[in-house]
């Protein structure tokens, strides 16, 4: 993909003609397999895939991993390279986006496994793809401790899955929301565990802060001590449980001058530091952020969002149920989108196999996509923006690295991004953050340049 990318582009692009009609639709949402078939359907072509057999030195196991007493697991993809070099085993834990799934990874999963002695695990998130799919709490998008616990949702079950897999040291790349929700977890477990060397952000959404951070908001009046060293976020969490404990909503006593708020809007007038050599044209800003209506808006903050037409519920009742009756046509809207999208796939089997993969993972009962508006407010912005909780929380103590990743034509601001970078090493006072742009790529960079991509990442771990 060479040309500008926004958000608009990602889900109504130009109107080419998909081989995936409304029958194509009903007669795959009346199929009798499933979504795991499809899965395995999809990821088939790859010629080392062969699940529980050593094929050119890799070992793949499909294993649903449970996390709780109430039959919930997690779904991954394990690949272990099965070439020792006598160091010791490494695990890199790779995560999708919002309403993706393993399988956009297909491009990835060979060269992010080539390291000897490497374990990578393609992980669903929970509520995601083929991991369980609980009902999503109806949580407040207004009060900072509710939406720590829709982050919870995602980034406890994610800890227990490491627990369970007893991966003690590892590296992250993490996609869009995915990046946002790593971010989380490693602020509230993996910097005080110390168990995390580096940390990719792939086009991480939630970085900037804006009039929709309610940290921005609310914060001003918050006394803070050591603040580099605990971490904003947890400190607002006691604050928080604190005040409840006395019956007392503290919420509204937030303004809007939190030191590292401060110190990142000082930075974006000074020059990069520790930045890494990045060409100049590939910093040209097409960034072109979707701006609803003041009615999609309201629609987003009633928790609505552009998955709630492909799987609308009966139970409970809300504006699209009236649509359940006519979901089995609903694939014609993905195939739409994935066609277009995955346009740079040249093979035509590879790409109707991602679409029916596509099509049964969103067809599952809605459950992480609901986290959305809660998350994050109407334009993608974070409600509790990552540029004013990660600052600070990077340094040679902690000894994780982490590097934020985009495309030259990605809808994500990647200037903000690179402020973003600029900021942790400032903070640290060494270089523990990096940036880079991949070439002709969009927000998807991991498929349109998976070559630029892999020797980016690869180096980087």
């Amino acid at each position: 993909m060479t040309k500008t990318q926004s958000l608009d582009d990602e889900f109504n692009q130009a109107n080419a003609q998909v081989p995936f009609g409304f029958y194509d639709s009903i007669k795959t949402f009346f199929t009798p397999y499933s979504a795991q078939y499809y899965e395995e359907n999809h990821l088939s072509h790859l010629p080392f895939y062969k699940p529980n057999e050593v094929v050119d030195n890799r070992l793949v196991q499909i294993i649903n991993t449970p996390i709780d007493n109430e039959g919930n697991y997690i779904h991954e993809v394990s690949i272990k390279n099965t070439i020792e070099n006598g160091s010791q085993q490494r695990h890199i834990i790779l995560v999708h986006g919002f309403g993706a799934s393993l399988g956009f990874f297909y491009k990835n999963l060979y060269e992010l496994s080539s390291k000897p002695n490497v374990t990578l695990h393609a992980i669903d998130l929970l509520g995601f793809g083929l991991s369980s799919r609980p009902q999503f709490p109806n949580l407040d998008h207004n009060k900072i401790d509710q939406i720590l616990k829709c982050e919870e949702f995602f980034i406890d079950s994610f800890e227990i899955w490491r627990q369970k897999k007893k991966i003690e040291t590892c590296s992250i790349v993490a996609h869009s929301l995915g990046g946002y929700l790593m971010s989380c977890w490693y602020l509230k477990y993996g910097k005080q565990l110390k168990i995390v060397d580096k940390l990719c952000l792939v086009s991480p959404v939630g970085v900037e802060s804006s009039e929709s951070c309610l940290l921005s908001q609310y914060n001003k009046n918050l006394h803070l001590e050591n603040c580099n060293e605990d971490g904003f976020i947890h400190k607002v969490s006691h604050e928080l449980k604190t005040a409840q404990a006395h019956q007392k909503d503290v919420t509204s006593e937030f303004t809007s001058s939190f030191i590292h708020d401060e110190q990142f809007k000082k930075n974006e007038q000074e020059h990069f530091v520790g930045e890494d050599n990045v060409e100049s044209h590939l910093m040209i800003q097409h960034f072109h952020r979707i701006h609803l209506s003041p009615f999609f808006s309201y629609l987003w903050d009633l928790h609505y969002n552009p998955l709630s037409f492909i799987h609308p519920k009966l139970f409970p009742f809300n504006l699209f149920s009236i649509l359940w009756p006519f979901k089995p046509l609903t694939g014609k809207l993905i195939a739409k989108w994935t066609y277009n999208r995955f346009e740079n796939e040249n093979n035509d089997v590879v790409l109707k196999n991602l679409c029916l993969y596509i099509c049964h993972s969103m067809w599952r009962e809605a459950s992480g996509e609901d986290s959305l508006g809660r998350i994050l407010a109407p334009g993608s912005l974070g409600r509790l923006s990552l540029s004013q909780r990660i600052v600070g929380q990077f340094n040679s103590d902690v000894g994780t690295e982490i590097m934020l990743i985009y495309g030259e034509h990605d809808w994500m601001d990647k200037s903000e991004g690179k402020k973003l970078v600029n900021a942790i090493n400032k903070s640290a006072k060494s270089k523990m953050a990096h940036f880079r742009v991949v070439e002709k790529s969009g927000h998807h960079l991991y498929f349109d340049n998976p070559e630029d991509f892999h020797k980016i990442v690869l180096d980087f771990l």
